[in-house]
């Protein structure tokens, strides 16, 4: 009857998901919805493209044609001059009042003119000025292109200069005075970078950070809003993506370029939109840029609430699709929980759902999978404790078989063990780590199996030849224990517990930091049962004059730490001797 009960047909879960998604249906809205927030997000991207490179673009113009004008008109007053003077500038020639009368003339119609003089070769001079006075940075600058410009060659430096309690950065031009080919004087013109910083002030209102940089990424201008008063004229650039990218084309670079990156700022990496258009005339460059989340916020935004447009459909549907579905999230809720329950090896708890589709089933047959799963689980603990206790006991007869060829150290590794787990424990080691120190302690001597057993049970103390020998054993049982792969964690404890922390034990002479704390646990609960047992060689200490020896070399042969859990385990009474019965000679 049950079987009959289990193929009595049921409802279909098929129908009621096809039924739920059908009521559902945002797949395709929420598909198409997708592809048309897609496609204007990345036009609203392109346009934003665009129009920083054609800022850039625009401003990299006016910089170039302002060099220009600025050139020109330079020229044409040094051929007045020329031809004004006849080509002689020496002595107070130079100070004629038509070249003082060109010179004024110069100063009032060019608005950005703030400074404009004449010198000859005796280094005299006539000159107009609307600064207030000669800056010395300003000045130096003058002497420099003074001497430039005397030798035939232009010039044309950025220089800055206090004005009032700020600076501002003023362009600084020279041109050679020729007369038949020879330099006769030179004429130099300080002209103001305002409209330039304007417009990259401008720019920087707009979220860009916005620089003029010279042939070799140093900067000449800055936008206010990139903290200007900050920026230090002549200041490398070439820490931004976009500047060693303009340099990278050593002098020809693109006449515009624009280019995403990322840079690490003070809250991590930020994904920058960055643009440069090259001034050739100057080989100069205008640079700008600024994060991606502030270029690209129209288009977030239209992300922002397209997606919010298709989450309040979604809500809409889901809301109607729950309605039908309660009945079948709840059985599945519940097979879920119970799953995680045995995920946790909880085998005691049951599904109760009553369902008339294949939940009911997959239920059932679930409560049933549990009961075999709890049986075999409970089948495989006591296995394991039975293979665990095999395991042991292997391992202790292999250590009494050792113990057993000296009739001196019988039943020295089950002491060691018990010591070591006690001071193991005092340690607050995991119980696995435990388990290890045990398993260790107990074969710590299963190197003496290959050992002469003249060496072994010689009555006296061993000559240096049998004491080398003696001491191999640590080796030899690192050796025998390495064949078991189940043994692998012991063999520090084994090879090892004769390592002293000062560097004088063996067998490899380790020191302190590279002892593992297994090999140190055993090396005292080992000293302990030596001391305390009647040796050939040696009487049995008692348990005081035992613990005053290994506190006495604590830091020196035994670890301070080791040494600490070990008196405390004895003053607990954890840690007690053991006399062992000497079998007859």
């Amino acid at each position: 009857m049950a079987d009959e009960a289990l193929v009595r047909p049921r409802l279909k879960l098929s129908y009621l998901i096809v039924l739920t998604l059908i009521l559902v249906g945002v797949a395709p809205l929420f598909f198409y919805g997708t592809r048309v927030i897609s496609l204007n997000r990345d036009a609203l991207r392109t346009k934003e493209r665009e129009f920083q490179t054609a800022t850039t673009r625009s401003l990299a113009d006016e910089v170039g044609l302002y060099y220009q004008m600025g050139g020109v008109a330079l020229q044409h007053l040094a051929a007045a001059v020329v031809v004004l003077t006849n080509g002689d500038l020496s002595g107070m020639r130079v100070n004629l009042p038509e070249v003082r009368g060109l010179l004024q003339q110069a100063l009032s119609t060019a608005p950005g003119l703030l400074y404009i003089s004449i010198i000859n070769n005796q280094t005299q001079g006539v000159t107009a000025s609307r600064l207030p006075g000669i800056d010395p940075f300003l000045g130096r600058a003058m002497e420099r292109a003074y001497l430039v410009s005397r030798t035939g060659q232009s010039t044309y430096v950025p220089v800055e200069i206090a004005s009032g309690d700020h600076k501002m950065t003023v362009m600084l031009r020279s041109l050679p005075l020729q007369a038949g080919g020879t330099v006769i004087g030179v004429i130099l013109q300080v002209e103001s970078f305002a409209p330039v910083q304007a417009r990259l002030d401008e720019m920087a209102g707009t979220g860009l950070e916005s620089y003029v940089v010279d042939q070799q990424g140093k900067l000449i201008a800055a936008g206010s809003a990139n903290g200007k008063d900050g920026a230090i004229l002549g200041q490398d650039l070439s820490r931004l993506e976009i500047v060693r990218r303009l340099l990278s084309w050593h002098g020809n670079p693109l006449a515009s370029e624009t280019t995403s990156y990322t840079q690490q700022g003070a809250h991590g990496a930020i994904a920058m939109l960055a643009t440069y258009s090259a001034i050739p005339d100057l080989h100069w460059a205008v640079v700008a840029q600024r994060p991606e989340r502030l270029a690209f916020a129209s288009a977030q935004q239209l992300v922002r609430e397209g997606y919010l447009l298709m989450l309040a459909i979604l809500i809409i549907s889901v809301e109607l699709g729950v309605l039908f579905s309660a009945r079948l999230t709840k059985p599945l809720q519940m097979l879920r929980d119970q799953a995680q329950a045995l995920a946790r090896r909880e085998f005691v708890g049951r599904v109760a759902v009553k369902s008339k589709t294949e939940i009911g089933d997959l239920a059932q047959n679930f409560n049933r999978m549990a009961e075999e799963i709890e049986r075999y689980v409970n089948d495989l603990k006591i296995a394991a404790a039975k293979n665990r206790e095999l395991f042991l006991g292997s391992i202790r007869l292999l250590a009494q078989a050792v113990d057993m060829k000296d009739p001196y150290t019988r039943g020295h590794s089950d002491r060691v063990t018990r010591y070591a787990v006690a001071i193991a424990r005092r340690l607050n080691l995991p119980e696995e780590e435990i388990e290890n120190v045990r398993i260790a302690a107990q074969l710590h001597d299963v190197g003496k199996i290959g050992i002469d057993d003249r060496i072994l049970k010689k009555p006296g103390a061993l000559s240096n030849e049998e004491y080398l020998i003696m001491k191999q054993h640590t080796i030899k049982g690192a050796n025998i224990v390495r064949q078991v792969e189940a043994l692998h964690d012991t063999i520090p404890g084994i090879e090892l517990h004769h390592e002293a922390v000062n560097g004088s034990g063996y067998p490899y002479g380790l020191r302190d930091e590279q002892i593992p704390l297994v090999a140190k646990i055993i090396a005292v609960a080992d000293t302990f049962d030596a001391m305390t047992t009647e040796r050939p060689y040696q009487q049995a200490f008692d348990i005081e004059k035992v613990v005053g020896i290994i506190t006495g070399a604590s830091g020196v042969r035994y670890s301070p730490a080791v040494v600490e859990a070990f008196v405390a385990a004895v003053e607990a009474g954890e840690i007690r001797i053991q006399r062992q019965a000497l079998a007859a000679k």
